[in-house]
């Protein structure tokens, strides 16, 4: 997670197959209960471990997926109470290499990034470039 004072990798040991399963899964409308089960588990795999540096507390969050990952409705990720969408606006960079630019458009305000990659045990060297280039401010954690 990307903050105006910090960045914080966080590894998630979960496999590219069960993420691609679990978004189908959860992107197939026909089942019966709301929050689905996937919506809770993805919830708990992917963003609680975000919530100890100050997620929840976010006004708004920016989603910057990497491959399978783009084809999750972050949105509606839920935490058992109430959607992700629901409780904080969202925001989508399809890169990392768009970090650089996102400070020129619009608000100079620098707002909390969750960034997702699937890499087993480090950050995917030109992911961390990226961020470190248009971030300096930020620190890796």
């Amino acid at each position: 997670m990307l903050t105006s004072e910090r960045f914080n990798a966080v590894v998630i040991d979960v496999g590219r197959q069960e993420i691609e399963a679990a978004t189908t899964r959860l992107r197939d409308f026909n089942t019966a209960s709301f929050p689905s089960s996937e919506s809770l588990s993805l919830y708990k795999t992917l963003l609680r471990p975000l919530e100890r540096f100050g997620m929840s507390e976010a006004s708004q969050i920016g989603i910057v997926p990497h491959g399978p990952l783009h084809y999750l409705p972050f949105a509606a990720l839920s935490d058992g109470s109430k959607y992700l969408g629901e409780r904080t606006p969202l925001f989508y960079l399809p890169s990392a290499d768009l970090f650089g630019l996102s400070g020129s458009v619009g608000s100079p305000r620098i707002v909390p990034i969750a960034a997702f990659a699937h890499s087993r045990g480090s950050c995917p060297r030109r992911w961390c470039s990226s961020v470190e280039q248009s971030r300096p401010d930020a620190r890796l954690n």
